[in-house]
């Protein structure tokens, strides 16, 4: 294609992150979804160690601030997640994602 042709793009780094997840082939909410699935099941999975962590006297606490961090990195990518998919259903304009 010739250069005058082109048009310049610029990324931000959400659409560059998107990018980068589904490819140039036109992406849709849908491919994210299953995403919402291994978050929740990470999710589980931090409440049943947390539930564990009283069996385990002498690594409480660090047990506590591991799980307090999991839940909050868990609730970004959820958040993450819901700002992806309104980008690509058009709900969102990438240009207030920068």
């Amino acid at each position: 294609m010739p250069s005058s042709t082109r048009t310049a793009v610029r990324l931000t780094p959400f659409s560059f992150t998107i990018l980068v997840l589904v490819g140039r082939g036109g992406a849709g909410p849908h491919d994210l979804r299953p995403l919402a699935g291994v978050i929740d099941a990470a999710a589980e999975g931090v409440a049943r160690s947390r539930a564990g962590a009283d069996d385990l006297p002498s690594r409480r606490h660090l047990l506590e601030v591991n799980h307090r961090y999991a839940e909050r990195l868990l609730a970004l990518q959820r958040e993450w997640l819901a700002e992806a998919e309104a980008v690509l259903a058009g709900r969102r304009d990438r240009a207030d994602v920068a």
